[in-house]
């Protein structure tokens, strides 16, 4: 089983965990990783098989008053995306065949629209407009070449390289108060695991 859970990229006035909207991905934050000059990432688990992402970015855009980008990955295999600036968010994407509905599964909540078939040229005007919205500076050619192709899965590396080409300044490690919500005896009280 691969990597499973929900990224939210924001600049936050405080920790990316405690700002409202980031609920909407699931209960269970695991890690949160500094990305510079007040942008943040947080590190999820959900307790729904598909979050509402739009929802999510919206919301967090609405609460920080900058723009937000929401991922949610399904065991490494693909992932889905929404973009969103105050007062605005894209459309559901999937990564990484943004030409063709996922083969395998739905990436919306129960009732919502499935992810938009899209160019990845097209994909990658969205993010670097909401980059430079952002105040980053994106790396057109980097984000294309991860959006264009089809195979490759969602692993973790391949989705932080996304977010770094969209300009943040780097990726850094877990924040060392990060809970081990997933360790024992941890486990136990928050997702049901055993010793």
């Amino acid at each position: 089983m691969g990597y499973s859970g929900s990224i939210v990229v924001a600049r936050a006035p405080r920790l990316l965990g405690m700002q409202d909207g980031v609920q909407g991905v699931g209960p269970q934050h695991n890690l949160l990783r500094e990305l510079g000059d007040g942008w943040q990432m947080l590190e999820s688990v959900s307790r729904t098989p598909s979050p509402d992402l739009a929802g999510v970015s919206a919301a967090v855009a609405a609460s920080t008053g900058w723009p937000a980008l929401s991922l949610d990955v399904i065991d490494a295999d693909c992932a889905a995306m929404c973009a969103a600036t105050p007062g605005w968010a894209g459309p559901l994407t999937h990564l990484w065949d943004v030409r063709r509905p996922c083969p395998s599964y739905h990436h919306q909540p129960a009732g919502e629209p499935p992810p938009v078939l899209r160019e990845p040229d097209e994909v990658v005007v969205e993010l670097v407009a909401w980059a430079q919205t952002a105040g980053l500076r994106p790396a057109p050619d980097r984000l294309l070449e991860l959006i264009s192709p089809p195979g490759g899965g969602a692993d973790r590396d391949r989705l932080f390289a996304l977010v770094t080409a969209v300009g943040v300044e780097r990726i850094g490690p877990p924040r060392p108060w990060s809970v081990p919500v997933r360790s024992w005896p941890l486990s136990r009280v928050v997702i049901g695991g055993s010793s």
